[in-house]
């Protein structure tokens, strides 16, 4: 998979061309997030938004349910349809493994998740990305794959035009944590079942559900609530499972067979079925089963009850040459830490 939305390709032209207070008055919040941009690793980046990033306006509208829909909705409200669009979405899927863990903290009544990234392609690049709304929303860190939405040689702080383009990727995260520790993680289910589902108010893609649900859930029950009233559309027309876990300790797996969600409490997932294990009898699950088989041993050998440095560990040992990030999240001081292309002597981000 090349991009998980069609390339957001747009002309900021005339934009900082007119300039002057009016251009402030209408895009303050826009430009203050696109000068935050900083690089902070080679191929990695941070954004800070403050502010409303429509998420009113997404919901009332009854969300989104395909690329060009998200496309037109993000220019809408970010440029005020000021700009033009060309959608080239490209659904390619390389190899991919990424896998998850869920445990209890070692030495207190905190709780942990860990969550590895893996994706083989070339030149990646990714956004940290820091969300402060306005209105009933939660505060969350995500992380966007940027070479998904924008390809390969694309980068965030090249200009003015692209640091206003990079601030679309907050609809756009494959993992992060809330304010209320609830942490969410998408990862491939390893076949093309599609879900398409109908007949509700609220559409929802598989990225965009992530958004959702970290501004809008405290627990993985209301995150299963808002999954159960919203009809979901698989991003790139692939099978997914998002692993979701919150500081009660809860831990699920959602997934989605013949369009029906299913939710299956587990502590660890990688990339095949565990709600209908018959499922994956068509798919090359090998590699993911032997994931699978060492965070299950990973987690029995600590008890179910790891230090940081040992979800870490746990983390080192499913990774492989496609792993882009691995990240240990802290799900009751929401806190983390996110290693950066398998460097796992120092955290390339840590939020305290």
């Amino acid at each position: 998979m090349k991009k998980i939305i069609g390339i957001i390709s747009v002309s900021i032209l005339v934009f900082f061309v007119a300039g002057g207070i009016g251009l402030y008055v209408m895009f303050g919040q826009q430009i203050s997030a696109a000068r935050s941009i900083r690089k902070i690793d080679e191929g990695l980046y941070f954004m800070e938004y403050k502010g409303d990033y429509g998420m009113d306006k997404f919901l009332e509208q009854g969300g989104i349910s395909n690329p060009k829909e998200l496309e037109f909705f993000l220019i809408d409200y970010f440029f005020y349809g000021l700009i033009e669009a060309r959608n080239e979405s490209k659904t390619e899927v390389p190899a991919f493994g990424c896998s998850a863990i869920s445990v209890k903290a070692k030495k207190d009544s905190s709780y942990f998740m860990g969550r590895n990234f893996d994706w083989w392609d070339t030149d990646p690049h990714a956004m940290i990305i820091h969300t402060i709304p306005t209105g009933d929303y939660y505060e969350s860190y995500s992380t966007c794959a940027l070479h998904f939405v924008f390809g390969n040689e694309w980068v965030p702080d090249a200009s003015m035009e692209t640091r206003m383009m990079a601030i679309t990727t907050i609809y756009v995260p494959l993992d992060g944590i809330n304010e209320k520790g609830l942490c969410i993680a998408d990862l491939t289910a390893g076949d093309n079942e599609a879900t398409i589902q109908s007949g509700k108010k609220l559409n929802l893609t598989t990225t965009s559900a992530i958004r959702v649900i970290l501004d809008k859930a405290a627990t993985v029950d209301e995150a299963i609530v808002l999954l159960e009233n919203a009809n979901m559309h698989s991003d790139i027309g692939f099978a997914h499972h998002l692993a979701i876990s919150d500081a009660t300790g809860k831990s699920v797996v959602v997934e989605y067979d013949n369009n029906k969600l299913c939710v299956t409490p587990t502590a660890f997932v990688t990339n095949h079925y565990i709600c209908k294990p018959e499922k994956n009898k068509n798919i090359d699950c090998e590699n993911s089963n032997e994931r699978f088989k060492t965070l299950e041993q990973e987690f029995s050998s600590y008890g179910g009850r790891m230090s940081s440095d040992e979800v870490l560990k746990s983390l080192k040992a499913v990774s492989n040459i496609g792993t882009r990030w691995s990240i240990v999240y802290d799900r009751n001081n929401f806190a983390f830490d996110f290693y950066w292309e398998k460097n796992y002597d120092r955290p390339a981000f840590s939020k305290k």
